[in-house]
């Protein structure tokens, strides 16, 4: 079946890098801070356009009646655009992690060649240093949730799963890596 598809507001204003960088500005790596605002600003991108605005119609705009309406982003196209959304906001957390817990030079993960220093080692590191760990004790639970559900965007996963649960889990997550895009950009560095 075709659908038409188009935007609930088409008009969009894209983030300044510069603007980004302001705002993450604490991350204590220029060139983290560089790959960081170009990220947030395709992040924001697919988020806003894709994910909150797109709509789809059941018929072309010649034949459309007055009275229809559009419907959301269906469930496996939304579904397909959160996963983008976690994948980029994921390494975003990521990166601005590492460069945290690399400036502050954190034992367990300093001993790892910087091509070994993967989310998974970063967090584990920081959680289990006796001096740090209480910075990100209030975020922790959501740290390991982002970076349990990117490892886990596969098919398998989706099996037997509602819809309803679906879409509750994506706007958790969702809202998840909006927390830590704020702790992060706050963090002060060491």
């Amino acid at each position: 079946m075709s659908r038409w598809f188009d935007f609930s507001n088409d008009e969009y204003q894209f983030h300044e890098l510069g603007a980004l960088r302001a705002k993450w500005r604490k991350v204590p790596s220029h060139d983290a801070v560089n790959a960081i605002a170009e990220a947030h600003q395709y992040y924001d991108f697919l988020k806003t356009m894709i994910v909150g605005r797109v709509q789809s119609w059941s018929h072309p705009v010649d034949d459309r009646e007055s009275w229809f309406k559009p419907t959301p982003l269906v469930l496996s196209a939304r579904s397909g655009a959160i996963s983008s959304c976690i994948s980029v906001g994921s390494s975003i957390i990521e990166c601005a992690m590492r460069a945290h817990a690399e400036n502050r030079k954190l034992r367990e993960l300093m001993k790892n060649k910087p091509e070994h220093r993967t989310f998974g080692k970063v967090i584990y590191a920081w959680k289990k240093h006796g001096v740090y760990s209480s910075e990100i004790a209030t975020v922790i639970d959501d740290i390991e949730k982002i970076h349990g559900r990117r490892n886990d965007i596969h098919l398998y996963a989706s099996f037997g799963r509602s819809w309803e649960d679906v879409v509750n889990e994506e706007t958790d997550i969702l809202a998840a890596i909006e927390k830590l895009f704020d702790f992060f950009q706050g963090l002060d560095p060491a």
